[in-house]
């Protein structure tokens, strides 16, 4: 038979579910896993080389959004225009 939880042990499962927030192994994070170390040991990676990875390909999506951001600001003349044939 199983015996109800202490008013400590009721405490302490409470405390280490508050600590594991948003770390539960559902399937979806079990299968993210898998696929981030498959990925790693595919490309012959160390966990800190695939961190490095990770951080060098977000500072480069940063620098794509703010370059295209200042591009679409930017005031295009007419002579940026593709044309067809000759220009006169």
């Amino acid at each position: 038979m199983i015996r109800p939880m202490t008013a400590e042990e009721r405490t302490a499962s409470q405390l280490r579910q508050q600590k594991n927030k948003g770390e539960d192994m559902t399937h979806a994070n079990m299968m993210k896993e898998i696929r981030l170390i498959n990925a790693m040991n595919k490309y012959n990676l160390t966990v800190d080389e695939a961190i490095d990875a990770m951080e060098i390909y977000e500072n480069d999506r940063k620098f794509q959004r703010d370059l295209d951001s200042h591009m679409n600001n930017m005031v295009i003349d007419g002579f940026d225009d593709w044309h067809e044939g000759p220009i006169d």
